[in-house]
């Protein structure tokens, strides 16, 4: 049987007030999305905080998606002092979304190995966990 359930994972800060365009330059990563208080997005909501995103392709939820919280390490490991200083001065929060779109009535499992909880602690990032059934 083909495993059906897909995956997907991102960072995102995001706060009061700040200039995502300036983070992106400081950590030189460029955001998969990010928007400013206060602008309208294309769904007509108007955002009521700052955000930068980096998010990762879609992925099977089983070895895809273990190889996608990999990637996300590799990416940001060497820029958590940076975010972690940026976040603090600007008073932003750190979160780290694993978000599985679950199919066919597929059981759906994270596993959240020691390299990457120990990033999430150095990083001072929550994680939320969402499972979407379709």
């Amino acid at each position: 049987m083909k495993y059906l359930s897909q995956s997907y994972v991102y960072i995102s800060l995001y706060g009061d007030k700040f200039s995502p365009t300036e983070f992106t330059q400081l950590i030189n990563i460029k955001p998969t999305d990010f928007g400013v208080k206060g602008e309208k997005r294309k769904t007509g909501a108007v955002l009521k905080e700052c955000f930068w995103k980096y998010q990762l392709n879609d992925t099977d939820a089983l070895e895809g998606l273990e190889e996608s919280l990999k990637e996300l390490v590799a990416v940001f490991i060497d820029k958590v002092d940076i975010i972690k200083d940026y976040a603090l001065v600007n008073g932003l929060r750190v979160k780290c979304y694993v978000v599985i779109k679950s199919k066919n009535n597929e059981d759906n499992g994270v596993v959240l190995n020691n390299d990457f909880i120990s990033f999430l602690n150095k990083l001072k990032s929550s994680v939320e966990l969402v499972i979407y059934s379709s």
